[in-house]
This record gives structure tokens, C-alpha cells and sequence, in this order.
């Protein structure tokens, strides 16, 4: 109900049917690029003569500031930036501190094709194995011709008896702890990964450890290689 009163109150803005049709959509796309636009509010954004500085301290409660509100009851003062300050806001240098800070590395995980695999009923009627590794590992694949995403999903399932996983509580809390480092160790990649909506989960369960990779399966492999 709340999202279709809030689509009512901007019915009012779109005066012909054609533009009715751009209501849900006007928020989320710019359909003609305006770098010249993008400039001017770049500076704008830019300019330290719009910009406001709050401080909020428990320094300041016992201070004799000159204004009171008058429902929260506090006192507090408002200034304008001296020229001094605004100066030294507009001439602004980063000294060298000799760390070599950068632009992070380019995101190779964005899906560029977004393709619907051909159907396939041979492998979309149920899980076929693909290949197998004596006593080491199976793969399976099914695909999907029922929903017609281009995404797909990834499981992953490790059993090892190593340090006696899943037979003590001693080896279940190393586990634990090992798979909160995993994803400690991973939160800048898995961010990359959330940018291009890609997702990674693992999880420690009775007898195994669960991976699992959901998103577009044009950077799927990707993502997968990468993580591993």
C-alpha cells in the first residue's frame, strides 16, 4: 500500500499517457548522457562555500553557546567559515605520506553479456554428471529452461575427515573460526562481487563445508576461479 500511494502522489507530474509509462522507471534510468550536466554538479558539490560542517560533543553541553532550540532544548552555535578556512579548503593538497595509494584495481567481475543459453531439454531434464574424479570429486550440471535468467548458480560441497571435522566439538569450533577468517579475508573481493551482483556464501554444516556462488553466468566462472 505504501508503494502505491507513493506512486499516486507523482501521478500528478506526468501529464499524458506516454510519460505515465516512464512513472516507475524515471528514478532508476537516464536514457540521454549529459556530461556537461554532470560537470556543473560536480562543482557545484565541489565549492566549499556550500558546504556545512556540524560538530556534536559532550565537550560542548556545559558550553555558553548563544542559540536554544526550542523543542529539543539545546543550545548551539552557528558560524560562517572564515576566509582563512575557505581558502585553505579551495587550495587543498594531499602531502605525499609515501603510501602508495591508488584507485582500486578494475572490476572484472561485471557481467558484459546478458544472453539466454538456448534451451536444452537434454540438460535441463535433470542433473547430469559431467565428469568425475575417482574418490576425489564429482561434478553435476542441470540447466535451467524454465525461468529464462542469464544467471545460474554454483554449489560446492567439501567432505574431509582432516582434524576430525564433524566427529568433535573440538574440530567444529576450529571450523567455525576458520570459515569466520574466510570471510574476513574475502570482504573487499565479495564487495567487488556485490557491486557486479555476484554473491558468495559459506557455511560450516554437520559433515561438510558449503560454498555456494549465485549471479550472472557471464562472470560466474570468473567469480568462482577468483574466490578458489
Amino acid at each position: 500500500m505504501n508503494y502505491a500511494v507513493s506512486l499516486a502522489r507523482q501521478m500528478p507530474e506526468f501529464k499524458t499517457p506516454e510519460d505515465v509509462s516512464q512513472l516507475i522507471r524515471h528514478k532508476f534510468i537516464a536514457d540521454e548522457f549529459k556530461p556537461e550536466l554532470l560537470t556543473s554538479i560536480v562543482d557545484v558539490l565541489a565549492n566549499p562555500t556550500g558546504c556545512l560542517v556540524l560538530l556534536a560533543s559532550k565537550s560542548l553541553e556545559d558550553a555558553s553557546l548563544p542559540i536554544h532550540e526550542k523543542w529539543y532544548k539545546f543550545n548551539y552555535s552557528l558560524e560562517k567559515f572564515t576566509e582563512t578556512r575557505l581558502n585553505e579548503l579551495k587550495t587543498a593538497s594531499v602531502p605525499d605520506n609515501g603510501k602508495k595509494l591508488d584507485l582500486p584495481p578494475p572490476n572484472n567481475l561485471i557481467a558484459k553479456s546478458f544472453d539466454i543459453l538456448p534451451e536444452d531439454p537434454s540438460m535441463s531434464a535433470r542433473p547430469q554428471l559431467v565428469q568425475q574424479w575417482d574418490g576425489i570429486a564429482d561434478l553435476w550440471y542441470k540447466k535451467d529452461d524454465k525461468f529464462k535468467k542469464p544467471k545460474g548458480i554454483v554449489g560446492c560441497k567439501l567432505y574431509t575427515a582432516d582434524l576430525g571435522f564433524g566427529t568433535s566439538a573440538d574440530a567444529t569450533v576450529f571450523t567455525t573460526v576458520w570459515n569466520r577468517m574466510l570471510t574476513e579475508m574475502l570482504r573487499e573481493f565479495t564487495y567487488m562481487a556485490d557491486c557486479a551482483k555476484l554473491t558468495f556464501n559459506s557455511s560450516t554444516l554437520r559433515d561438510n563445508i558449503d560454498l555456494q556462488w549465485t549471479g550472472f553466468n557471464d562472470s560466474l566462472p570468473n567469480f568462482v576461479g577468483e574466490t578458489l
